[in-house]
């Protein structure tokens, strides 16, 4: 699993927010654009099933709608 330190293609992850069932959310910042975001990254074990990458998708529609109507 990644950690800390670690780079997610553009992304380097800073420190861990918090850990689910489905993988763990980091503080990161883009290298580039040096802009602080939250990512987060799937366990191996739901990266590839498509019920979890459908269930990944409705959460992160429905959390880019409530930051868009702040």
């Amino acid at each position: 699993m990644l950690k800390a330190e670690d780079q997610v293609g553009s992304y380097r992850l800073i420190e861990e927010l918090g850990e689910g069932g489905m993988g763990v959310v980091f503080l990161a910042e883009h290298v580039t654009l040096r802009r602080k975001v939250a990512v987060k990254v799937l366990r191996p074990e739901f990266a590839f099933r498509p019920e979890s990458l459908a269930r990944f998708r409705r959460a992160f529609q429905f959390y880019v709608a409530r930051v868009s109507a702040l």
